[in-house]
């Protein structure tokens, strides 16, 4: 088995990435996308494996079985009625946003260590850059499908799903929007499903 990283061309351009477009905005989206890939291919990985014990430790899958039953509580108690789909069958692109995010957001606080980071331009100077990767992060989910379009409403409520949660359950989100500890979109550290990184 080889660890590579392949990224298609295409996505190098337009609304995912431009080297002349601010870092927060860049991190925000293929940097989530990318750190989407990078957890959903462990997580691909990890069904694979017959003896889980072999690439976690008794206590790391706690944590991750602990943290996987928590977004499945928090789907079946809050989502359920926006999709026919059944919880175990989102779960896992959710924790792959949600982690993926979370990857993106501590690289690019650590790019920000040794780099001066753009200002915000004059239209979106409302937001700081930690408010707009936060906020062009959630955009990667906001498309139109033109493939099976019956499916579209169903996936809209998927990648809405995604995003509350990926922000909700996020370490860092509610610390940069000023949302008040124990509020929906920044539940006490007990609600959190995982809050590591």
């Amino acid at each position: 088995m080889q660890n590579r990283l392949i990224v298609p061309a295409p996505i190098l351009h337009g609304s995912l990435y431009d080297e002349d477009r601010p870092k927060y905005l860049n991190f925000g989206s293929l940097g989530s996308v990318i750190g989407r890939g990078l957890v959903q291919s462990f997580l691909d990985q990890l069904k694979e494996h017959d003896n889980i014990e072999e690439i976690w430790s008794h206590k790391d899958y706690k944590v991750f079985e602990n943290g996987t039953k928590c977004f499945e509580d928090d789907y079946s108690r809050n989502w359920k009625e926006e999709s026919s789909r059944n919880a175990s069958e989102v779960i896992q692109e959710v924790i792959s946003e949600v982690i993926g995010r979370d990857l993106a957001y501590v690289a690019y606080q650590k790019w920000r260590e040794g780099n001066e980071e753009d200002a915000a331009s004059t239209l979106l100077s409302t937001y700081n850059p930690n408010q707009l990767f936060w906020i062009k992060a959630s955009l990667s989910n906001c498309y139109k499908k033109l493939i099976d379009e019956d499916d579209g409403e169903e996936e809209s409520a998927i990648a809405k799903y995604r995003n509350i949660l990926s922000a909700r359950h996020s370490a860092h989100f509610g610390n940069d929007f000023n949302c008040s500890s124990g509020s929906p979109m920044n539940p006490k550290n007990s609600a959190k499903c995982w809050s590591f990184l």
